[in-house]
């Protein structure tokens, strides 16, 4: 069974796809990059929950346009 996030974790990351989408992709690995360059201050555990969120959300995105 997987872990359920936060309600903080996911409204961080709606609003970080919703304002950074064109820096964003499907990859978990660039996404972590691009939360951990905004220099929010967030934990390790928190930026990669935060990094993994956003890429199934814009996964989500993707399906959706299709």
């Amino acid at each position: 069974m997987g872990q359920i996030r936060s309600h903080d974790i996911k409204k961080a990351a709606r609003s970080l796809v919703a304002t950074y989408h064109d820096k964003l992709n499907l990859d978990f690995e660039h996404n972590k990059a691009v939360v951990n360059d905004m220099k929010f201050g967030l934990t390790k555990s928190m930026r990669n929950h935060l990094a993994g969120y956003t890429t199934r959300v814009m996964r989500r995105k993707q399906r959706v346009l299709q």
